[in-house]
């Protein structure tokens, strides 16, 4: 389970620094969701507390639920608008690895 953990935290952690610092498509992906722009730093944090949780061992369970969730919402938010599947790809990708981490945890 490891490694599965290893590459989602690393994927979110990427997507959160990201958020974090305001970068630009990720920036017009939120507006054109329908999200404020303040929601960004939020989601970002988020995900680094979860890339963290994730490889902290007492954590890794209500982390990697947390992350399902988060990811459900996030591929809701692209189907919603319409996005090609490569655009929902890393978000469907990260919600499948955070369900087997939870599934390999429980």
């Amino acid at each position: 389970m490891t490694i599965v953990t290893l590459i989602a935290s690393a994927l979110i952690l990427i997507a959160g620094v990201a958020k974090l610092l305001g970068v630009k498509p990720l920036a017009d992906q939120f507006k054109e969701f329908g999200l404020p722009r303040h929601a960004m730093p939020l989601i970002g944090g988020l995900e680094v507390c979860l890339a963290i949780g994730l490889q902290i061992e007492a954590l890794t369970l209500a982390a990697s639920a947390l992350l399902v969730v988060t990811m459900v919402g996030a591929v809701a938010a692209h189907v919603k608008t319409r996005h090609k599947p490569t655009q929902s790809f890393p978000a469907l990708a990260v919600l499948i690895l955070g369900a087997v981490i939870m599934a390999g945890t429980m």
